[in-house]
Formats: structure tokens, C-alpha cells, sequence
């Protein structure tokens, strides 16, 4: 008897916090992963969508979020703010997050067979992550993804994957080059224990899932 009178207390102070709180409580008692993970606070859009993203596909996923967000603002009158997205970066994706200097120093684009634009020529630059300041309903850049309110995730166990790659290329401590990617991801860029993980947390807060390859 005592022990059901006290479940009963507890589910009935919980209803009581939910009423008293209000829809903010109600989302932290429903999703209890958007208050431990930092990327997933402030997601107060109508439509919640995180892109699994394993392969850099030369763009194609980016181009992909962009269409995303330019279909409902067209054909259900939305804004940008009514729709949130999250893209993790990881497998072959992981470089699509770092900044120009790591690509130069490590000749990305030739590792992951990333040709510049307009040529055959390994790209010796981070193509796609642009400088956020053209028309960005035509822009497919993670600048410009970003400034339509994209939050882009780095797996930590793809970066120590490529960080173990590149020392044994290139004959050096693999602890180090790892510190090295991560200081060197693009601005506004957020590393996470790991992709699957992520994953995880966020249906767990419950975003829409798709798989971009």
C-alpha cells in the first residue's frame, strides 16, 4: 500500500509540474535528451529533422537540406524558423566539416576523391563550405545552411578514425593530429561522442530521421 501511494504521489506531482510549467515543462519531463545535449536546446520549430549523413556524395546531401527547407517555405508557406535541422557528419562525410587549412595540409580532396568545382583536380580547399554571403535559397553551402539555422554535428569516432589514417601516412602521433581536426572544424561545428549516439538523442527528443547516404 505504501509503496503504490507513493507512485501514485510521484506521478501525481509530475502532472501537477506539467500544468504548472506549462508546454516547456511538458517538453524536459517528454525529452530528457535536449537537456543534456546542447545541440538540441532551442529547437522550437513546427517540423524537427535530423540527416544521417556517412557520405560526402560531392555535395549531394547539402544540396539535399537545402531543397528541404526551400519546399516548405514554398509549398506550405513556411519560414526558415518553423523548420529545424540537424546535420551529422560522419564515414566519408567528416571531411565536409573541417576548415581550408586542414584540407591543404592533408590533401583531403585526394584522400576522398573530392574534385574541385568545374574540374578534375583534387580540391585542396573545403568546396563546400562556402562563404555564406550569396542568395542562400540557391545556396547549399554549410555557411549558408547555417545561416538558415542548420546545426551541423562531427562524429569524434570518425575524426579518430581519420586522425589514426593520417598518422600512419604521415609518420606522427595520432592523439595529436586528432586535436588538430578538432580545433580545425568549421565554425559553428559540433563534435559528439558519436554519430549512431547522436542519432539516438535525438529521436529520443523527437526529431524526424533521414538517411542522406
Amino acid at each position: 500500500m505504501t509503496i503504490e501511494r507513493r507512485g501514485f504521489l510521484g506521478e501525481m506531482s509530475l502532472g501537477m509540474l506539467a500544468v504548472a510549467g506549462g508546454t516547456g515543462v511538458s517538453r524536459l519531463l517528454a525529452n530528457p535528451a535536449a537537456e543534456t545535449e546542447p545541440w538540441l536546446q532551442g529547437l522550437t520549430g513546427r517540423h524537427k529533422q535530423y540527416f544521417d549523413v556517412s557520405a560526402h556524395l560531392q555535395g549531394a546531401p547539402l544540396g539535399r537540406t537545402a531543397n528541404f527547407f526551400n519546399a516548405y517555405v514554398d509549398a506550405y508557406s513556411l519560414k526558415d524558423s518553423d523548420v529545424n535541422v540537424v546535420f551529422g557528419a560522419h564515414g566519408t562525410a567528416i571531411p565536409m566539416v573541417f576548415n581550408d587549412a586542414l584540407w591543404s595540409k592533408y590533401a583531403l580532396g585526394a584522400k576522398y576523391s573530392i574534385v574541385e568545382l568545374g574540374t578534375k583536380n583534387p580540391a585542396v580547399r573545403n568546396i563546400f563550405a562556402g562563404a555564406g554571403t550569396g542568395n542562400t535559397w540557391y545556396d547549399p553551402s554549410i555557411a549558408a545552411l547555417q545561416k538558415r539555422g542548420v546545426r551541423f554535428l562531427a562524429c569524434l569516432q570518425a575524426i579518430a578514425r581519420v586522425s589514426r589514417e593520417l598518422a600512419s601516412r604521415e609518420g606522427v602521433d595520432a592523439p595529436a593530429i586528432k586535436e588538430e581536426l578538432i580545433a580545425g572544424l568549421l565554425p559553428g561545428v559540433t563534435p559528439v561522442p558519436a554519430a549512431i549516439v547522436a542519432v539516438n538523442r535525438a529521436q529520443e527528443a523527437g526529431m524526424t530521421y533521414v538517411y542522406l547516404g
